[in-house]
């Protein structure tokens, strides 16, 4: 169905966005660091894309991974794989900061079945101070420099690579993590922005409405 068709005169895209007061850079305790902490991770949803063959991929590779999710996360589409990840747990408030903050790298997978190029973890990540690691679109090479202020893959072998290169690699990991947090900021990626760009959009369609 077009535009036309639906009835609307007029859209725009209103990405998502991080909120400051919670996807944030955390002081973590040295309990909490040893709870959370690991190599790589991953916080979000199954789906049936491929995102599990990259996990296993790089536990292969001997690098540590650990999965904050809900219950689609089962035995059924990690076979063994999920006697080395369980339990798997969702991570929300609070817990989802201190869950990033504690990696070393934060995993970006993308909804197929949404046909998604970008999430809001692409932005979250970014303001909490972590690297991200995502799968390579052209809108998220479009938003960060490739290597520069987060890293993206196109293969489990680029994955493996680009993850064993920041590990290797502290120095570079904090300083591609800390130009990833200034992206985000200076490009408006947060509600506030977000809420301006909304607010604007109504002002240039519609002059005469008064908004506050």
């Amino acid at each position: 169905m077009s535009r036309g068709n639906a009835g609307a005169r007029h859209a725009d895209v209103l990405l998502p966005y991080f909120v400051p007061w919670q996807h944030r850079p955390v002081t973590l305790s040295r309990e909490e660091i040893l709870l959370y902490g690991t190599d790589v991770v991953f916080v979000g949803h199954y789906e049936p894309d491929g995102r599990e063959e990259c996990i296993s991929a790089l536990i292969n590779a001997g690098i540590n991974v650990k999965i904050w999710g809900g219950e689609y996360w089962n035995k059924k589409v990690l076979g063994d794989l999920y006697y080395v990840l369980a339990p798997i747990i969702p991570a929300y408030g609070d817990q989802y900061a201190k869950v990033l903050c504690s990696s070393n790298i934060c995993l970006a997978f993308l909804s197929k079945l949404n046909r998604d190029s970008y999430t809001r973890r692409c932005f979250e990540i970014p303001a909490c101070g972590r690297v991200m690691l995502a799968e390579r679109t052209y809108d998220l090479m479009n938003m960060f420099k490739d290597n520069e202020e987060a890293c993206f893959f196109s293969s489990n072998e680029e994955l493996i690579t680009k993850a064993k290169w920041l590990l290797e690699n502290p120095d570079i990991r904090e300083k591609i993590a800390r130009a990833g947090m200034n992206r985000v900021w200076a490009d408006g990626h947060d509600i506030h922005s977000r809420v301006n760009v909304f607010l604007n959009s109504i002002k240039k369609k519609y002059p005469s409405i008064l908004i506050p």
